[in-house]
């Protein structure tokens, strides 16, 4: 086989192996929650509440960005329930066991 054969080849494997490569990232997942009672995150008192919760990358490091979710409507039947979003508190992490640098 030729050298361009098998450059093709290794550039077919790499693009057919590239969606899998970033599925494997876990950064960027939020989740939900909701709190009944006020609770501490680092130094920031999230009142009670429905939550989304995000872990960020940024060049200065690994956060965690709370935001509180409030859900309201204008209270006729068949008006459409909308969401505001507030970002009450960013905490910095440290994932365990991490040993590599970021370049963004």
């Amino acid at each position: 086989m030729s050298r361009k054969g098998y450059i093709g080849i290794i550039a077919i494997l790499v693009l057919g192996l590239a969606p899998w490569a970033l599925a494997q990232n876990k950064t960027g997942n939020t989740g939900n929650f909701t709190l009944t009672a006020p609770a501490e995150v680092a130094s920031v008192v999230l009142p009670a509440g429905n939550y989304e919760v995000k872990h960020v990358i940024s060049p200065a490091g690994h956060f965690m960005e709370f935001a509180r979710i409030i859900e309201w409507n204008l209270g006729f039947e068949g008006s459409p329930t909308y969401y505001d979003r507030t970002v009450v508190a960013v905490v910095n992490c440290t994932i365990k066991g991490e040993n590599i640098a970021h370049v963004l």
